[in-house]
C-alpha cells in the first residue's frame, strides 16, 4: 500500500477505483503523507467524511499544517465568498441544491482570475479528492478547473455513487466524462475492512460476490444458503422485528459502533424515537428542521414564541414528561400554567419561558432548552438539532442585525471545517453513512431499497456483523438512485 500511495502521490492527474472497504481512504491518506511538507488540499463530500480523513491523517503523523481537509462545497463557498468581486457570488448562506450549484459556479468563475489562481497555487501543492463517485456535474467541473492548476488525484467507486438526486445537477457519466480526464491506475480489490484482526473475513468474501451480482444488474442477493448474515424476517415495514434487532444489537455489542440503516428519513427518525433514545437519529447536512425551528421562533411573538421553544424541543425528545406536557398545553392556549406540578417542580423553566414571551432576543430560549434537557425523564433521540438550536439561540446577537436563521446556518457550516462526531449507536440513511465504517450494521426494510447502489452501500457498512431485516431472503435491486432529499 505504501508503494502504491507514493506512486499515486507522484501522479499529475490520477484516478483509483476501489470497492467498499478496500482502502480508498487509506490510500489517499498515505498519499498525502507521502507528499511531505508540500501542503495538500484534501476534499470530500460530508462532514463525517472530513472527520474520518482528519483522524486517519493524524494517525499517520501528518501535521495539520501539511494539509487542509474540508468538503468540496465548503471549499467552494470559502473561495466564492473570499473573492466576491470576481466570483459574483450572491449566495452567502446557501441551503437548497440550487444555492450550492450557484456557489460552485461562482467559485469556478473566480478561478478564471489570475490573482485567485496565484493565491491557490501558493497555498497548495496538490489536490486529493475522496469519494469522487459522489461529485455532481458542477462539482466535477470545478475540480477539473483545480486540476489545471495543481496535481489532482482522486479515489472513488461508481457502485457507491448515490448522490444523484438533483435532476438539475446529475452525476457525470464515469466512462465518458470522468475516466477520460484522469490516468486510471490499478483498482484496489483487497477487502481490508474485513481482513483485519477482530473483523469478519467471511463477510468480506460474501460482499465481494454481492458486488458482482449488483454490478451485473441481473441477479438477486440471497441472504440464505450459508451467507454470513443474520436475516430477520418481517411481513411489513416498521414492525417489531426492526425494533427488536436494534435493541438486541444495543445490548450485545458493548462499546462497538452500531448503525441501523433505513433508506427514508421519516422512518429513521420514527425508529430512533421508538428505540427510546438508545440510538440517535442522524441529521442531514442542511438540517432543514433546525432552520424550521429558527424561522418559527423568528416569526412568533409573546406566548407563541415560548410555545415554539417547547414545540421544537418536543420534536427531539422521546416523550414529554408530565410537567412539560402540561406546560405545552397551557402555552398552546396562550398562557403559562398557574398551578400543578409544573409550577412547583419547574419554576426556573416557567420564569425563563415568561422572559422568552416578553423579550425580543433568543438568549432566554437557550436557557429554556438547557433546563428542558436537564428535566427528569427527558431523553433526546435527535440530539444534533436540539444542541444546534440551543447553541444558535445562545450565540445570536441582536445588535449585529443577524437573523437567528443566519446564526444557525453559521453553526451548521462550522462542521464543514471541523467535521462531525458521531454517537456509537446511530439510526441513519445510506446518503448520510456512505464512506463510514461501523462494527455492526442493521439494514432495515432491505427489500424496500430499490436500487443497487444504495443497497450496496447499506450492506457494506459493517466490519464485524451484518443483520438484514426484510420480508424476503432474496433482495432484488437493479435500478438507479431515485431523487431524494440532500444529505
Amino acid at each position: 500500500m505504501d508503494e502504491r500511495a507514493s506512486d499515486f502521490a507522484r501522479q499529475p492527474r490520477a484516478l483509483v477505483v476501489a470497492a467498499a472497504g478496500c482502502g480508498k481512504t487509506e490510500l489517499l491518506a498515505k498519499a498525502v503523507a507521502a507528499c511531505g511538507s508540500e501542503r495538500q488540499l484534501v476534499l470530500t463530500h460530508t462532514h463525517a467524511g472530513v472527520r474520518v480523513l482528519r483522524e486517519r491523517l493524524r494517525e499517520l503523523g501528518v501535521a495539520s499544517q501539511a494539509c487542509r481537509v474540508e468538503t468540496i462545497d465548503g471549499f467552494a463557498l470559502r473561495y466564492a465568498a473570499g473573492f466576491p468581486g470576481v466570483s459574483q457570488n450572491r449566495t452567502p448562506e446557501p441551503t437548497a441544491g440550487c444555492g450550492w450549484r450557484q456557489v460552485r459556479e461562482c467559485c469556478r468563475r473566480a478561478f478564471e482570475n489570475r490573482h485567485v489562481q496565484h493565491v491557490f497555487t501558493r497555498s497548495y501543492g496538490g489536490v486529493f479528492v475522496d469519494e469522487y463517485q459522489d461529485c455532481t456535474a458542477s462539482q466535477h467541473k470545478l475540480l477539473l478547473r483545480l486540476a489545471q492548476l495543481r496535481p489532482c488525484r482522486v479515489v472513488g467507486d461508481p457502485l457507491q455513487g448515490i448522490f444523484g438526486f438533483d435532476r438539475d445537477d446529475p452525476l457525470p457519466d464515469w466512462p465518458t466524462e470522468v475516466t477520460p480526464e484522469f490516468k486510471l491506475l490499478p483498482a484496489l480489490t483487497e477487502p481490508h475492512r474485513w481482513n483485519r484482526e477482530g473483523t469478519n473475513r467471511e463477510l468480506g468474501k460474501w460482499l465481494t460476490k454481492v458486488r458482482e451480482v449488483l454490478q451485473s444488474g441481473t441477479g438477486q442477493v440471497t441472504l440464505g444458503n450459508g451467507a454470513p448474515v443474520r436475516w430477520e424476517q418481517h411481513s411489513e415495514p416498521q414492525t417489531q422485528a426492526q425494533v427488536r434487532s436494534c435493541f438486541e444489537a444495543h445490548r450485545s455489542c458493548g462499546p462497538d459502533r452500531v448503525v441501523a440503516v433505513h433508506n427514508l428519513a421519516p422512518q429513521a427518525h420514527y425508529l430512533a424515537k421508538r428505540l427510546n433514545g438508545s440510538y440517535q437519529s442522524m441529521e442531514e447536512v442542511e438540517s432543514k428542521d433546525l432552520m424550521k425551528y429558527c424561522r418559527r421562533l423568528e416569526q412568533a411573538s409573546a406566548m407563541k414564541r415560548a410555545a415554539c421553544v417547547v414545540s421544537a424541543a418536543a420534536e427531539c425528545i422521546v416523550s414529554l414528561p408530565p410537567q412539560l406536557r402540561s406546560i405545552s398545553t397551557a402555552l398552546r392556549q396562550g398562557r403559562l400554567p398557574k398551578k400543578g406540578k409544573a409550577v412547583s417542580e419547574c419554576p426556573e423553566l416557567l420564569v425563563a419561558l415568561n422572559e422568552v414571551a416578553q423579550g425580543t432576543g433568543f438568549s432566554k430560549a437557550a436557557v429554556c432548552l438547557d433546563l428542558i434537557a436537564q428535566m427528569p425523564g427527558v431523553v433526546l433521540y435527535r440530539r444534533e438539532p436540539f444542541r444546534d438550536l440551543l447553541k444558535s439561540c445562545r450565540l445570536h446577537d441582536p445588535a449585529a442585525g443577524e437573523s437567528l436563521s443566519k446564526t444557525a446556518w453559521r453553526v451548521r457550516n462550522s462542521a464543514r471545517r471541523f467535521g462531525r462526531c458521531l454517537p456509537r449507536r446511530l439510526v441513519s440513511r445510506t446518503l448520510l453513512v456512505k464512506g463510514l465504517e461501523f462494527d455492526h450494521a442493521i439494514v432495515l426494510d432491505a427489500d424496500g431499497i430499490e436500487d443497487a447502489k444504495n443497497l450496496y452501500v447499506a450492506l457494506t457498512r459493517a466490519s464485524k456483523t451484518l443483520t438484514v431485516v426484510s420480508s424476503t431472503a432474496a433482495l432484488s435491486a437493479t435500478g438507479t438512485p431515485a431523487p431524494r432529499d440532500n444529505a
